[in-house]
């Protein structure tokens, strides 16, 4: 089933009505949904479709619909880097492809790493007639909502957790079992399909597996900060930092960087952290255990997941409640107009979101994900946080996934806004 991309499909038919030669790169990670894309889009198209192949001969077979003859008829190579670096002849036969005015060709590619960093010097003067590159993201979670239309909004930040939104991931997702049936299906059995998916990713793109590995399962479980990595390895700093550039550059990981406030003093400089939740579920949970994976211990899920599972829904739910804070402030709902935003990270605790106007004027977030009502006691809490960083906001916003007791809604000022999971 073929589920949201509304401004991809768009932008490839603002291309096509051009009438001009096009050539588009197609590319993201594997399982994201770039053959997916671009079949949607030919559907009702006439074109010519190939995957090129690791040999130094074509091989492979072409899929061929409609007429080939046609003025604006499509031709898609995927795979093409693999033509690139193993076939010098398709340097030819992509040059020919061009030649034709109303040329229509999309290269697709899995390899993120090459396009962006690789690709222009190994195509030479080909570079030149590239038109447009479209780089393909996992699903946001309104585009999991519309995959799974049956799921309440919990179920989709749990599900999302997981999967990080990759569609292919999602296509194995089945709706009819509970979340600890998925996982344990998918993760945590001898032959699960997404058991070493991750080390197939890093294998595709990188070297030396095991550092990154490391650094990885550092990063997950809450080395954030250069010298907790080096306290954990022993690796340089030189060298991690080499390292963390290379998964930042396959969109892996991401250096954050605290709000400017005027407390300093109180706050983090800057902290690493995995931005893929499939990747972070893989090294919280999957990558320590898979011995005992291996031998398919009874309750396995119980034994590895259980207790620590709310500690990536948190992560994911944080998410979504800052896309939530967005989308309000695009469509000015929020009380201020909203010119500058992001999350204080702080020495005894973060603030999760700060939004600021032109002005000056402040609405700031925090994101519960507890399993009961947050109370006053908590309010105070996030209180004492908001003079840590010495900023004096306008609004303040709560969202909570158990809702507030009636003691806190009861208590809080006009300008303190509760928001509970259902209510988004």
């Amino acid at each position: 089933m073929f589920v949201g991309r509304t401004s991809e499909l768009k932008f490839l038919e603002e291309c096509f009505e051009k009438m001009s030669p096009q050539l588009i790169v197609l590319y993201g990670r594997d399982g994201v949904g770039k053959t997916s894309l671009a079949k949607e889009f030919v559907k009702d198209k006439p074109f010519r479709y190939k995957v090129l192949n690791e040999s130094n001969f074509d091989l492979s077979t072409d899929v061929k619909k409609g007429d080939e003859a046609s003025e604006r008829s499509i031709i898609i190579y995927d795979d093409f880097e693999q033509g690139i670096k193993n076939n010098k002849a398709f340097f030819e036969t992509l040059s020919e492809d061009l030649s034709k005015p109303y040329a229509f060709v999309i290269l697709i590619s899995s390899s993120v790493n090459w396009v962006e960093n690789d690709m222009v010097g190994e195509i030479g003067s080909l570079a030149l007639r590239i038109t447009s590159f479209l780089k393909l993201k996992e699903f946001s979670l309104m585009e999991l909502i519309s995959r799974f239309p049956k799921f309440s909004l919990s179920d989709c930040i749990r599900t999302y957790s997981v999967t990080g939104g990759v569609p292919a991931y999602l296509d194995l997702w089945n709706e009819k079992q509970s979340f600890k049936d998925n996982v344990t299906r998918l993760f945590l059995c001898k032959n699960s399909i997404l058991k070493n998916e991750a080390n197939r990713i890093l294998k595709n793109e990188l070297r030396e597996l095991p550092v990154y590995n490391t650094i990885l399962y550092a990063l997950a479980n809450g080395m954030t900060k250069l010298n907790d990595i080096n306290t954990y390895t022993g690796y340089g700093r030189a060298k991690i930092s080499v390292y963390i550039k290379n998964l930042i550059g396959l969109d892996l990981v991401e250096k954050v960087f605290s709000y400017d406030t005027r407390a300093v003093e109180n706050t983090k400089k800057g902290v690493y952290r995995i931005k893929d939740f499939y990747m972070l579920f893989y090294y919280r949970y999957i990558y320590k255990n898979r011995s005992l994976i291996e031998f398919e211990e009874d309750n396995i899920y119980d034994l590895i997941i259980k207790d620590g599972a709310d500690d990536i829904f948190k992560e994911c739910y944080k998410k979504v409640c800052i896309e939530y804070l967005q989308l309000m402030a695009e469509h000015d709902r929020l009380p201020v107009k909203v010119e500058k935003s992001g999350s204080w990270y702080g020495k005894k605790g973060d603030i999760d979101y700060i939004g600021a106007d032109a002005k000056g004027d402040q609405v700031i977030a925090f994101f519960t994900w507890d399993n009961e009502p947050v109370g006053v006691g908590a309010f105070n809490m996030y209180y004492e946080l908001i003079k840590e960083a010495k900023i004096s906001p306008s609004f303040l916003y709560l969202f909570a996934k158990e809702g507030f007791t009636e003691e806190l809604k009861s208590s809080v000022a006009e300008n303190v806004h509760l928001i509970a999971l259902e209510e988004m």
